[in-house]
């Protein structure tokens, strides 16, 4: 196993595999026929790029004939999509996406925002798109994502993390030096 782990971590850490923290690749999908006017839909444009944040939204509509995700308040969506764009959003709200779209709700003592942090990560970047299939759109494959080694940290350690991370964002941000 020593020789599977990424890199070090503090002894109150454990290694774990995406698929022990995550249903990675078993979402709750619907067709948009059985979708109710006026719902929420997240498609990839909807989310901006490295920044974690929802810049939009679409409404059903009656000329669209595609799947999508079933999400609710509580989870991450993770853009399976050229995961070198890093799409990563928690919603406030509930509804619907894309299917290039993954809706992850933590199994065990894994923060929504921690998770978020991880799969922004340049570790993780990295790790996507080195599993990555597809040349013109390419995309992380189910199988790889779940079998990803994710560092988690105990509870408190979490908080303290995305803290101080968005602590961080937030002095940069006031930096206005673009």
């Amino acid at each position: 196993m020593d020789e599977q782990l990424p890199f070090g971590i503090p002894d109150s850490w454990v290694w774990c595999r995406m698929c022990d923290i995550v249903d990675y690749g078993e979402n709750e999908s619907v067709s948009s026929y059985s979708i109710p006017d006026n719902s929420i839909i997240i498609e990839l444009e909807n989310i901006e790029k490295n920044t974690g944040r929802i810049i939009g939204f679409s409404k059903k509509s009656s000329n669209d004939n595609s799947s999508r995700h079933v999400f609710k308040k509580g989870c991450v969506l993770y853009s399976k999509l050229r995961p070198y764009l890093n799409k990563v959003v928690i919603p406030d709200m509930g509804g619907y996406c894309s299917t290039e779209i993954m809706v992850l709700y933590p199994k065990q003592e894994v923060s929504l925002e921690y998770l978020q942090l991880f799969l922004m990560s340049p570790y993780f970047i990295d790790y996507a798109m080195s599993k990555s299939y597809g040349t013109k759109m390419p995309r992380l494959g189910t199988k790889d994502a779940r079998k990803a080694m994710v560092p988690i940290p105990p509870t408190e350690e979490q908080q303290r993390i995305v803290h101080k991370v968005k602590n961080l964002i937030g002095s940069i941000l006031k930096l206005d030096v673009i």
